[in-house]
């Protein structure tokens, strides 16, 4: 991805030094020069885009450093800058091979590589400089800030706090929300409760993969009232039948996952309970045979598991959004932003310690909600203040919602942590590193593609991003004040010859070719995982198993690791890796599948059957339709 990025930009340049217009100004732009102006970067927080910001970062420095270099070259007598090309020369002959295989390359690779020596040696001349600069000049040369969207950080939260509450029930032995399950688990999960008999591996994965709560009930919810896809789930239906109850509604659109959809959902759930279960009698009573659909059942039964959520929207979700997205704000510099990153900390834990700050009678949004205003459904938190009663345990959950998403949170800001590049920025930096607050520019412009592409199917994507630019930059008043009659002309030039040259197809083509490539890098690898499992299945399937106990007392280290793993090949009901990291778990975890197989719970596996297992391995498929 850092390719692409430095791809984009070496295009725009290219495109811009050919024109006319570069060369009626005379000024012509150079990458190096372009990079170094680059000083932050925002994004979501995933992994990639983190590891695309830092390596946009060193390429930032080494552009910084090049141009030091260069001022170098032009300020100093060659006496002092040969060294430099000299030894750059020397590392890249070296590199290659040595002399014989430098004068055995080709006149072009020759070429790719001095380019190489010069901008090598114009670093090492930028750092021999840099050295000597000044503490205000080193701070500006090495500034650069990545930062997270802010949609994302309440996100993550949110995702934070819904784990924490659904591990809340299970850690106090209390039975929690309906499992929600999908079609076939459903039928797996029927049945067991039926026949009564001990699980099956079937009836465990189905439990394991089968989901339960809020976040899940709004995602099903979305999927009914507000499907992506307009053909699918109860769209008009559902409008026209709360418009005739009273209630003109357009349902969350969950099944899209906008950002603070689920919050919202769950919060438009409880204020119109009553009459979303109403709806979901209707619609089975309205079929043939009067039945629920798996989705609607599911739902129907889920209506009661909501609050939590709701009430983190209601005092979190709702008032930060509304603080980074309003029109207002659309100007606001995200580094400017710690001080609101803060505030929500802060709110987050005193809720989580005195959830009576949501739940008291005498609770309102002047101390409920993040920013004191006025609640964005208080019908929601009036719903839920009333069915308090009926869910005793909502003062806990939301104390365990809460503290999670607190530590979620603060694992989402710490580009914000005191003492950090953004809170140690002065305004100036902070000014010459201006980040929206959000990633809309982005994000929200893949609804807008996927419209455009609706109407416009035969439609390239250079198109449309050529007309989104068009319309958002305020290209028409440049245009008016610097485009001359030959700039048309060359535009319209560049874009036949892209056009005869297939670029849009040779990007698809490149995109596939990526896909493909790291498809075989993957089943490459799950060769080898296979291979190398197969043969330690071989060593293992030689280990004698030991079922005297007080030998098994006896043993450690590797004797010990390979008497586990040849029970857990021998088909042996073993506790899952976290639970037995020590020597005692060990012990212990072998002594009682002894017992076990002593009582006839269990029998020896063939060896074989695992080898035969691995051979070939399906790929993991998406569940049934709910």
């Amino acid at each position: 991805m850092k390719d692409g990025w430095l791809a984009a930009v070496s295009h725009v340049a290219e495109v811009y030094n050919d024109s006319p217009l570069a060369e009626r100004s005379g000024d012509f732009l150079r990458l190096v020069a372009v990079i170094s102006w680059l000083f932050a970067m925002n994004s979501d927080h995933c992994s990639t885009e983190k590891k695309v910001a830092r390596f946009m970062g060193e390429e930032v420095h080494d552009a910084r450093l090049q141009i030091l270099g260069e001022d170098e070259v032009l300020d100093q007598p060659d006496i002092q800058t040969d060294p430099a090309f000299e030894e750059a020369q020397e590392e890249m002959v070296k590199s290659v091979g040595g002399p014989s295989v430098w004068d055995a390359l080709s006149h072009g690779e020759k070429a790719l590589k001095t380019a190489m020596i010069i901008k090598n040696a114009l670093i090492s001349l930028g750092e021999s400089a840099y050295a000597s600069s000044s503490e205000e000049d080193k701070r500006l040369l090495d500034f650069y800030i990545w930062v997270g969207c802010g949609c994302h950080k309440d996100a993550n939260s949110v995702k934070g706090g819904n784990s924490s509450m659904i591990e809340w029930w299970d850690k106090n032995g209390i039975p929690g929300p309906v499992p929600l399950a999908n079609r076939d688990n459903r039928r797996i999960l029927d049945n067991a409760a039926e026949n009564g008999n001990p699980a099956t591996s079937a009836e465990e994965l189905a439990h394991n993969a089968t989901t339960c709560g809020g976040v899940k009930a709004a995602d099903i919810a979305g999927a009914i009232f507000h499907h992506k896809d307009d053909k699918k789930g109860q769209g008009s239906t559902f409008t026209f039948w709360f418009e005739n109850e009273g209630i003109p509604l357009t349902f969350p659109n969950t099944s899209s996952v906008r950002y603070g959809s689920h919050c919202e959902a769950a919060s438009v759930l409880m204020e119109y309970h009553d009459a979303f279960l109403r709806f979901l009698e209707y619609v089975r009573d309205a079929k043939d045979r009067r039945r629920f659909s798996n989705m609607e059942k599911n739902l129907y039964t889920a209506l009661k598991c909501n609050a939590t959520l709701a009430l983190y929207g209601q005092a979190i979700t709702h008032p930060y959004m509304r603080e980074i997205c309003r029109k207002a704000n659309r100007h606001t510099n995200m580094l400017d932003l710690g001080p609101l990153h803060k505030k929500v900390e802060e709110h987050i834990q005193r809720i989580s310690d005195n959830p009576d700050i949501l739940l008291s009678q005498t609770a309102t949004y002047a101390t409920g909600a993040l920013d004191g205003l006025k609640w964005e459904r208080p019908g929601a938190v009036t719903a839920i203040l009333a069915m308090k009663g009926s869910l005793p345990h909502l003062s806990a959950l939301i104390s365990a919602f809460f503290s999670r998403a607190l530590e979620t949170w603060k694992h989402f800001t710490t580009e914000f942590t005191p003492g950090g590049i953004i809170d140690g920025a002065t305004d100036c930096e902070k000014e010459l590193a201006w980040v929206p607050a959000t990633n809309d520019a982005n994000e929200s412009i893949l609804g807008v593609l996927r419209q455009f592409m609706r109407y416009h199917p035969n439609a390239s994507l250079a198109l449309f991003n050529a007309q989104m630019k068009y319309q958002r930059n305020g290209t028409q008043e440049w245009e008016e004040k610097y485009v001359e009659e030959e700039d048309y002309k060359y535009v319209m030039n560049r874009v036949r010859t892209g056009e005869s040259t297939g670029a849009d197809k040779n990007r698809k083509k490149k995109l596939i070719l990526a896909q493909i490539g790291k498809v075989e890098r993957e089943r490459a690898a799950r060769k080898k995982a296979q291979r190398k499992k197969k043969e330690r299945n071989a060593m293992l399937a030689k280990v004698d198993l030991i079922f005297d106990k007080d030998v098994i007392d006896g043993l450690k280290g590797q004797k010990l690791t390979d008497q586990i793993a040849a029970f857990a090949l021998a088909g042996a009901p073993l506790p899952m890796a976290k639970d037995r990291k020590i020597a005692d778990d060990k012990r212990k975890a072998i002594k009682d599948v002894i017992d076990k197989f002593i009582s006839g719970d269990w029998s020896l596996k063939d060896p074989q059957e695992e080898d035969s297992s691995t051979e070939e391995e399906d790929d993991d498929s998406e569940d049934p339709d709910n």
